[in-house]
């Protein structure tokens, strides 16, 4: 089979994560102890589980999966972790681990080793190089030796434009740090300083995503009080509307009047990234305010449509797989969240759900063509 291990391999690698030998095969007893051990580790480390973001180039990302899926099946299998990278038809510089801390951190140092470029919890960057053309050759050097070796010591992603595209910039993709390294490296190879532009993923949240989830196919009849407390769960509102947004696995829609929690909105951006239908109704003006993250949804490629009459739209709901409901004087922002005095009631029963999907259907449809324009 064609695994990560087999990646690496190729790559000249000879250890992985610093082990070059297999284990000899334990007891049937030392297993059974080691198998508990295990399941007692897991289960004291799950609740801290987090969905953490890292930025690499999507030019790199069909080498995370592998032929078949090989690779991330070996990873997640290896590492105890869930690894998205994005879709094709959206493709974005993110990949999200999901894990403990160890375990996240050991799959990353797995991706630098297996891509062979640094990977940060920041926000991929690209340098344009104004390298004039007839220097190019001296950047590739002899059977590309040259390219590889400015790949190697920078750790970022070095890009040529093809012939027939003489002219435009050389691109370095990747960490800030990696991006100076590998302009630095090219200025020298060429002897020379370049104009650079740079650029960056303006949308990118910094906030990891706690990855608490529960089953939204059992009843629930809560009420979440705000500014912020703990519920008889302990949990804070805050904590719960996140660990119900994280369930979803197959539709999310959202009617909201304000939206300019980052948690919330990272949360909303996770779930599309891992295949779930997302669709958001806002009011128009609102969808333009100062901390709007509705730009970042489209952005992302999340439909977005908004009223166009002369009254609000004042919703503030959300149907989380068809089966759960959110609704009450919330907005999704952080006055709401601390400031204010709001509620949320979370209802699994048909007779709320329904009533709820109807009406989120009818104005899907009655403001279909009001697009945000950026």
């Amino acid at each position: 089979s064609y695994s990560f291990c087999t990646l690496l391999e190729e790559r000249g690698e000879k250890k992985l994560m610093g082990n070059s030998t297999k284990p000899p095969a334990a007891a049937p007893q030392q297993q059974q102890q080691q198998q508990q051990q295990h399941h007692h580790h897991h289960h004291k480390e799950g609740g801290d589980r987090k969905a953490v973001r890292f930025g690499v180039p999507a030019s790199k990302h069909h080498l995370i999966i592998g032929r078949g899926g090989t690779v991330i099946k070996d990873l997640t299998s290896q590492f105890n972790v869930n690894i998205e990278v994005s879709k094709k038809d959206s493709p974005n510089d993110t990949v999200t681990i999901e894990g403990t801390k160890h375990d996240v951190e050991r799959a990353r140092l797995a991706l630098e080793k297996l891509l062979g470029i640094e990977i940060k919890n920041t926000p991929v960057y690209t340098f344009e190089l104004a390298v004039p053309s007839h220097k190019y050759g001296a950047v590739i050097g002899p059977k590309g030796e040259t390219i590889r070796e400015l790949e190697r010591t920078s750790r970022a992603v070095i890009e040529i434009p093809p012939k027939h595209a003489q002219g435009k910039p050389i691109l370095v993709i990747g960490s800030q740090d990696a991006c100076r390294s590998g302009q630095a490296a090219i200025e020298r190879v060429i002897g020379q300083a370049v104009a650079v532009k740079i650029k960056n993923d303006k949308y990118w949240f910094d906030k990891d995503v706690p990855l608490e989830t529960v089953d939204l196919s059992k009843k629930v009849s809560r009420v979440l009080f705000f500014p912020d407390e703990k519920g008889p769960d302990g949990s804070t509102g805050m904590q719960s509307l996140l660990k119900y947004l994280n369930s979803c696995k197959k539709t999310l829609d959202i009617c909201i009047f304000c939206f300019t929690n980052d948690d919330l909105a990272a949360t909303v951006l996770l779930a599309h990234r891992r295949g779930v239908t997302v669709r958001i109704i806002v009011d128009n003006e609102q969808a333009y305010a100062q901390g709007s993250d509705i730009l970042k949804f489209c952005k992302a490629g999340i439909p977005v449509r908004m009223d166009g009459r002369g009254g609000h739209m004042h919703h503030k709901f959300a149907i989380l797989d068809g089966s759960v409901v959110l609704n009450g004087s919330f907005n999704w922002t952080v006055q709401a969240q601390l400031s204010n005095n709001e509620n949320v009631m979370l209802t699994s029963d048909p007779s709320f759900i329904t009533p709820f999907k109807n009406q989120f259907d009818l104005l899907w449809t009655s403001f279909k063509g009001n697009h945000y324009k950026s």
